[in-house]
């Protein structure tokens, strides 16, 4: 998946809502840890990424998944609201603990 979605901001030269589609686990605990983060920022401000800083991508010499990942994830967030975006990653959780996944299957 890591390799298709940064061959694809490559070919396109931006970003796709479709990266958020469907989560690995691996995605699935960046995500988390990415919120957990934001959640014990404080007083301190989140330079990169935010939703506004999608032009940065182009900046690195080669895109990093997770970076593509979080920018994107930021941009729902400020267009869907972090609640609701919280409240997947939840569902998400829960779902895999009930089905007590240990592959790296999406969801």
């Amino acid at each position: 998946k890591e390799s298709a979605w940064t061959a694809a901001f490559l070919d396109e030269g931006r970003l796709n809502r479709r990266i958020l589609k469907r989560l690995t686990r691996e995605d699935l605990r960046t995500l988390v840890e990415f919120e957990d983060e934001y959640t014990r920022r404080g007083n301190f401000r989140l330079i990169f990424p935010t939703a506004d800083t999608a032009y940065m991508q182009s900046y690195f010499v080669q895109p990093v998944y997770a970076n593509l990942l979080l920018q994107q994830w930021q941009i729902d967030q400020e267009t869907c609201g972090r609640e609701d975006g919280i409240a997947r990653l939840e569902a998400l959780c829960c779902q895999r603990i009930a089905r007590r996944l240990d592959s790296d299957d999406e969801c």
